[in-house]
This record gives structure tokens, C-alpha cells and sequence, in this order.
């Protein structure tokens, strides 16, 4: 039942500044390796894009999976491009194989003043192919609304769905199967970190039954829809 020991150890000043110098080497020598094979990761690639489409610049749809390698006997094709959807910030597949897609025009709009304002609010979408083509023909708007102004996360269960943006989780709910929300709930709220990136986050659906969700350091504390601070399973507040 008691505390375990705090283990300390002491080293001569020269040890500890040979340690501290050993260690700082190894940790930065895996985000070295990793930023160079990005690097030429992304090299690769342009010249691939710049082989197929004569530029590295065209950013059409027409050029999206020009430089994506596919292995043999596998297909790939462009699902949905711009203008079906825009800025797309998270997907989720429904039970009908409708893409839901969480869209975030909205996002951090004190830093990209040039970008036009959507006043009717950011959208989840549903993205349906009808005829089995492997290309989206439908789009049915499911929501939209400034309360879910640049959405990062949307999770699919049944006729709920889960939307986390700005501040707040929200569950909205489809009663009668026309693939838009009738009613709308306050899971959580109070999250920091609005328009940020180290903020609110998706939720996930695990194989073990539950749900999975985090927020990043931006995020700080989570809140009941009363505003009181969420209590975990072994009694510590979320904070």
C-alpha cells in the first residue's frame, strides 16, 4: 500500500553532461532519418506527378493519384474531388458505404483572411456511390451550421453521429433515414484549444466495443454538457 521509491541517480558533473549529450543524440537521430527519407519520399513523388502531368504544379483532380504507386492488381480511383467537397478534415464510412466527411473551410480564419467566409458554416457530408463505378455521384448535405465551424473529427454509428468541433462534441441524429440530422445533443464541451490543431480531435470506434478520443495539449479539460469537469473511472478530473 505504500508509495513506491523515487529511484535517483547521481552521476560527477562530467557523467551527467556526457549522458545528457548521448541521449539528446540518439533522440534526434530518428527525427533525422525521418525528415530525409520525407524528403525523398516527397522528391520522388513530384517527379513521378512531374513525368505524368509535364508539372509539378497541377493540383487538378484530373492529376491527384499521378503519383501514387498502386501495387499489381489493385485499382485506384479518385473517389470525390473539388467542388463535391472542400478542405476535408476527417472521414468516416457509414453502413450504407456513404462516405461522411467532416469539412473545415472555416478553419482559422485570423490567420487565412484571404479566404473567402463561409457564413451558412462548415458542413458534414455524405458522399454516396449509387451506381458502383468506384466515383461519388451524390452528395446530401447532413448538417451545417458555425457550430461545427472547421470540424476535425465525425464518427458514424448507426443513425448517430458524432462531430467534434471548436469546443464541444456533439451527437447528431438521423430518426428518420433521410441522411440529414433532425436533432442535436451536447456530448462534451469545454474543450481549449479552438481552431487549433492541438485541440479537439475524432472520435474512434474500437473493436472492443468502445469509443476511442483524445485532444491534444491545446485541449487542457473536458466538460460535461452542465459545464462540470468530466470525472474519469479512477476518480481524476480531466485536466
Amino acid at each position: 500500500g505504500e508509495d513506491p521509491p523515487i529511484v535517483r541517480f547521481d552521476f560527477d558533473l562530467p557523467w551527467r553532461n556526457f549522458l545528457v549529450i548521448a541521449l539528446r543524440s540518439l533522440l534526434c537521430l530518428p527525427l533525422v532519418l525521418f525528415t530525409g527519407s520525407v524528403f525523398g519520399f516527397q522528391a520522388t513523388k513530384l517527379a513521378a506527378l512531374e513525368s505524368v502531368s509535364g508539372t509539378t504544379e497541377d493540383r487538378t483532380p484530373e492529376t491527384a493519384i499521378a503519383g501514387l504507386d498502386v501495387a499489381e492488381g489493385v485499382e485506384l480511383k479518385l473517389f470525390a474531388a473539388e467542388p463535391m467537397l472542400l478542405s476535408p478534415s476527417n472521414i468516416d464510412i457509414d453502413h450504407r458505404r456513404g462516405v461522411r466527411v467532416a469539412e473545415g473551410v472555416n478553419y482559422r480564419r485570423f490567420a487565412n483572411a484571404n479566404n473567402p467566409d463561409r457564413v451558412e458554416g462548415d458542413r458534414i457530408l455524405v458522399l454516396e456511390d449509387t451506381n458502383g463505378d468506384g466515383v461519388a455521384d451524390k452528395e446530401t448535405v447532413f448538417y451545417q451550421g458555425r457550430d461545427i465551424d472547421s470540424a476535425h473529427g465525425v464518427c458514424v454509428l448507426g443513425n448517430r453521429v458524432i462531430v467534434s468541433a471548436g469546443d464541444s462534441v456533439f451527437n447528431f441524429y438521423d430518426d428518420d433515414g433521410d441522411l440529414k440530422a433532425d436533432r442535436k445533443e451536447v456530448m462534451f464541451t469545454g474543450i481549449k484549444g479552438v481552431q487549433h490543431d492541438h485541440g479537439i480531435h475524432s472520435f474512434q470506434f474500437g473493436p472492443d466495443g468502445r469509443l476511442y478520443f483524445n485532444f491534444g495539449n491545446a485541449g487542457e479539460e473536458l466538460h460535461n454538457p452542465d459545464g462540470s469537469i468530466v470525472v474519469d473511472v479512477a476518480g481524476n478530473e480531466v485536466q
